[in-house]
């Protein structure tokens, strides 16, 4: 909407007296009669304005819904204070020494637990220095190359290692892991000690005509290669490659262009890496607009231009939007299976959704709607619903990353059922990374014990055998139900998570053994392939 401010303007609309600063609600009201209040009174027609979603939606459930049905509501709001952002505190070397509290924002509330959250924030003000973590006008606004480039530049100078990737060098020595050079427009193998970019997006099913396979692979990796199959490729890839350009990158992977498709081997080795592959990337661009691959990044191309926002009165400004999360959330690539690993798993995270760019990395969060290009922005509101917040718990509780893991992802769809393992693969190799062990069909063999303890919230059934993979009962992988609501309840394991090595002392006494592909028996667990957790380090295994 056009910034105009309004011919009468009201200071008393949070009541006789006032909202106080803290977590305490005020209850600002039911919908008919913000409704009817918001010619005379700003912040009502805010909150008014923020409920076009939930119109629309109300509009297309039945025949005969109108808007002043809609209005006629008795939904209540509930208005709190929140803390917006944190400004970042340095002693005289420059150094981080801890953060305060910067801004606040104004969290609008509804009893009906379908409709999402909303924020009133203070927008930037024209001839003022502080505009930390303000709400930005995207009237004349166009997020570019150089915005990703600063909260990157942000991210490596302030992070230190709690944002690079896990294991740098990992994939030098893989001769099958190749990228794409955006420079000279080839497939090539990842140089030494050089970076490169990941892409994490929806195929659709309409597939493109071209990708890369047996036939065309030698092609491909010559000087110029892709340039003749430019026009081939998915608005998707082509804006990721534009884009990996402009900021100066030059390796991108993409996984219908660096697998070989039409090569099980070539499928194997990749799949059974995720974790390195987008653990290791600089930083992943997370393709979440439309549902599929040719819905581009439509923030590069066409971002948003309607905005709820009004003034306040003495030129205050105010911004109602909502968090990076609900449109990520709202997002069909959020809802696919590989997706969930390819964001989790990397270390930073260019996220495209609704039009909208977000920037999340282990630390915190970055929007185009919030103004955070300054070196002491600090953390951010945004973050607080971000799943890379699980991984901060990786190495002092690994079974509750893996658990809590486990049960987003199996929320998730899969165009192929037989994938269900390898779209976990990358999340389990990181638990077991900090465990010791290894998978055994989706379940760490360190602790087979407890991870045999899921079960199903409503009936299931058997998972079929697809492709010759053999899904077997005592994993969740062999069966399926219609929401994929698989869990570990805390019911069942009462008591033993707080004392895991306990419980499996004095309460385990079974020796597991497993077939291998020959038939041979083999132990689950032989207590020599890894580490135990740091948090359970007097048991060694079975």
């Amino acid at each position: 909407m056009k910034d105009s401010p309004p011919d009468h303007i009201t200071n008393d609309s949070l009541g006789p007296e006032g909202l106080e600063f803290g977590p305490k609600e005020f209850e600002f009201g039911v919908l008919r009669d913000i409704y009817s209040r918001q010619e005379t009174c700003t912040l009502c027609r805010l909150v008014v304005n923020s409920l076009g979603d939930q119109v629309s939606k109300f509009l297309r459930e039945t025949s005969g819904n109108t808007e002043a049905k809609f209005y006629d509501s008795d939904a209540s709001c509930s208005i709190s204070w929140q803390i917006d952002g944190r400004i970042l505190l340095r002693d005289k070397a420059g150094s981080i020494k801890g953060d305060r509290a910067c801004t606040r924002r104004l969290r609008l509330r509804w009893s009906e637990a379908s409709w999402p959250d909303s924020f009133v924030v203070l927008m930037e003000k024209k001839g003022t220095t502080q505009s930390l973590f303000l709400a930005r006008s995207l009237e004349n606004f166009k997020p570019d190359a150089a915005l990703v480039q600063r909260w990157l530049r942000f991210c490596d100078e302030s992070h230190g290692n709690k944002c690079k990737p896990f294991t740098p060098d990992t994939l030098i020595s893989k001769p099958f892991f190749g990228v794409i050079d955006v420079k000279v427009m080839c497939l090539t193998k990842l140089p030494k000690d050089a970076r490169y970019v990941a892409l994490s997006y929806m195929w659709g099913r309409d597939q493109w005509r071209f990708q890369t396979k047996r036939k065309n692979i030698k092609d491909l990796i010559a000087c110029g290669g892709l340039n003749n199959w430019h026009d081939s490729l998915p608005r998707t890839i082509r804006d990721s490659i534009r884009l990996v350009t402009e900021i100066g990158e030059r390796y991108l992977w993409v996984d219908a262009l660096c697998i070989i498709q039409d090569s099980d081997r070539s499928w194997a080795l990749n799949s059974r890496l995720m974790n390195i592959v987008y653990g290791n990337a600089y930083f992943t661009i997370c393709a979440a607009d439309g549902t599929h691959a040719n819905a581009g990044l439509r923030a590069l191309q066409d971002p948003p231009r309607y905005q709820n926002i009004a003034f306040y009165g003495g030129g205050v400004r105010l911004k109602c939007l909502r968090p990076a999360e609900h449109y990520i959330r709202n997002s069909t690539w959020n809802t696919r299976g590989w997706t969930f690993q390819e964001r989790l798993l990397s270390p930073r995270t260019l996220i495209f959704a609704d039009g909208r760019m977000f920037f999340q990395c282990r630390c915190t969060a970055r929007s185009m709607d919030i103004i955070t290009e300054d070196e002491n922005a600090g953390w951010s509101v945004e973050f607080r619903d971000s799943p890379s917040l699980i991984l901060q718990k990786l190495y002092s509780q690994p079974l509750l990353v893996y658990k809590e893991a486990l049960q987003l992802y199996m929320k998730r769809k899969l165009t192929f059922a037989s994938d269900i393992l390898a779209a976990f693969t990358g999340i389990g190799n990181l638990v077991c990374n900090a465990l010791g062990g290894s998978l055994v069909y989706g379940l760490p063999t360190s602790h087979f014990d407890w991870a045999l303890l899921w079960e199903p919230q409503d009936a299931a059934a058997r998972r079929p055998q697809e492709d010759d993979e053999k899904f077997p009962s005592w994993s969740w992988c062999g069966w399926k139900n219609e929401n994929m609501d698989f869990q570990y309840k805390d019911r069942m394991l009462a008591g033993v998570e707080d004392n895991l090595h306990d419980w499996l002392v004095n309460h385990t006494w079974i020796t597991w053994y497993i077939r291998d592909g020959n038939g041979n028996l083999r132990l689950v667990w032989n207590g020599k392939s890894g580490q135990a957790a740091k948090a359970e380090l007097p048991w060694k295994g079975y």
